[in-house]
């Protein structure tokens, strides 16, 4: 019966989602639905609003979006990203690293649509036409997204170690290997552009290093915050974040209230009824009696690596596959080892992200294929064989360090 029931709450998520509903009415319903299926008082339903509200786990993860939000956006408008780019376009020698590194470096920065930041730097590079649009399109969005298994800033990751109880920089430390190998997946189909240039190339300029350090500047502040002072990362970005903010109004390259057409408030709702959903099934009682049903080698393929998938391809969004799967990830995990709790997290973090990689509801996909005109057909001749590559590397890890 509890199997039942939570067969049925997952089949109206899937459902709503294939109708293309809002994710956070998604997960709003979703979470009613599994409050009356599991008899959960209506008092207690309204409690856990409250609950969700006041919780600081709610509370810091909403911070920390709000900072990337708000750096994302000064750093744009306040032409950041520009002198970057003309840093690299100076600096770098490589043909095949010059499109390369820009997406990889606006990657390290998540903003909505952050893809549609990268596509012009790439398409500047190609002086010559000598890629067509669909090979342009993968680059961009491939390596644009080569940091989401372990950097820090991204909210599907800080989701994640929020609902599994696992510090942000322990599950980094456990999923990094997954950017190499992320960005050797593309390599294979990149040898084979026509990456020839008959024109000069731009000569190196001293300068081009300058560029470079003030456009990656509040990255790398934050970097040396976070990662070598220790400062939690809430904190460090709201220092990086109100420097770089302060900095850019003192010299008029923005104006004061110049992000505020940048905020996305769904995205906030959306990490809101995230933890709701989470709270319900908990509450309620719905994810106690599960793990007895979802046993075995079957049982586990399908948590860990095909609903994940799943919930990925057909939202195209990360939170959405940690925020449906992973409540139900953490019942199956508890009283396992330490290291395959974190590996059990590894394999379904990869897997929901392999789906949105493919999703072609995936925003960055969509703006990418239609800022260079690309047809979807010949960006996935190249976007499936690189996906499936990080797939059958989590597919690896679920066989080496779950299921044993």
């Amino acid at each position: 019966m509890p199997l039942i029931k939570l067969g049925v709450v997952i089949f109206i998520i899937i459902l709503l989602l294939w109708k293309k509903v809002e994710l956070w009415v998604v997960l709003l319903i979703g979470s009613l639905f599994a409050a009356l299926l599991y008899l959960m008082p209506p008092l207690d339903i309204l409690k856990t609003v409250l609950i969700t509200a006041k919780s600081r786990t709610t509370l810091r993860v909403l911070g920390i979006i709000i900072m990337v939000m708000i750096l994302g956006s000064v750093m744009k408008s306040g032409e950041i990203l520009k002198v970057l780019n003309k840093g690299l376009s100076s600096l770098l020698r490589s043909r095949l690293l010059q499109y390369i590194v820009p997406p990889a470096l606006i990657g390290l920065l998540p903003m909505p649509g952050g893809a549609l930041v990268s596509a012009p730097m790439v398409d500047e590079i190609d002086t010559e036409n000598n890629l067509s649009p669909e090979q342009k399109t993968y680059i961009n969005f491939w390596y644009r997204h080569i940091w989401e298994y372990f950097w820090p800033l991204y909210p599907g990751l800080i989701v994640a170690a929020s609902i599994m109880n696992v510090g942000i920089r322990e599950l980094s430390l456990n999923q990094w290997i997954f950017t190499p190998l992320a960005i050797f997946a593309g390599i294979p189909f990149m040898l084979r552009f026509n990456f020839k240039v008959k024109g000069k190339t731009i000569p190196f300029k001293p300068m081009s290093i300058v560029y470079i350090l003030y456009g990656l500047s509040p990255i790398l502040l934050i970097i040396i915050l976070y990662l070598v002072l220790n400062i939690p990362i809430l904190i460090s970005l709201l220092i990086v974040t109100a420097g770089t903010y302060g900095y850019l109004v003192i010299r008029k390259k923005i104006t004061p209230f110049s992000f505020w057409k940048d905020m996305k408030w769904k995205t906030l709702l959306v990490i809101f009824f995230v933890f709701y959903f989470k709270n319900i099934m908990e509450l309620s009682g719905g994810l106690s009696t599960i793990s007895q049903y979802t046993g075995g080698i079957t049982g586990k393929i399908i948590v860990f690596i095909l609903f994940p998938f799943m919930v990925g391809f057909l939202t195209g969004v990360n939170q959405a596959y940690v925020a449906i799967s992973f409540p139900l990830l953490q019942t199956l995990l508890l009283n396992t080892p330490h290291w395959i709790y974190l590996n059990g997290i590894l394999v379904a973090y990869v897997s929901g992200f392999a789906g949105v990689l493919i999703s072609p509801t995936h925003l960055c996909l969509v703006l990418s294929r239609e800022y260079f005109g690309a047809n979807m057909n010949g960006v996935y001749k190249y976007l499936v064989p690189s996906t499936m590559i990080i797939l059958l590397g989590a597919i690896i890890v679920f066989l080496a360090g779950v299921v044993s």
